[in-house]
């Protein structure tokens, strides 16, 4: 369902957010913060999304960004992340 998905619209933010999820689940920290960056700058298109969708894609990905930045014991970025 997951790669159907991604097909069908691989440019929606919650291909990646998923993809950063399960990335952090596997440990690969590399491939949570890439795909949370991702998220971040696909959840930000303004044209796209409504506000309140928009918002929700942008917290959704900072979450993924300060959990990868946690469980490199980043604590700063963690704590910047975590103050957007």
């Amino acid at each position: 369902v997951f790669e159907a998905a991604a097909k069908e619209d691989p440019d929606h933010p919650e291909v990646y957010l998923t993809a950063g999820r399960l990335a952090l689940a596997d440990g690969r920290v590399s491939d949570a913060a890439l795909n949370g960056q991702k998220a971040l700058e696909l959840g930000s298109n303004a044209t796209r999304w409504s506000s309140q969708m928009g918002n929700a894609y942008v917290q959704s990905a900072y979450d993924v960004l300060a959990a990868a930045s946690e469980a490199r014991a980043d604590w700063k970025v963690a704590a910047d992340v975590l103050q957007k």
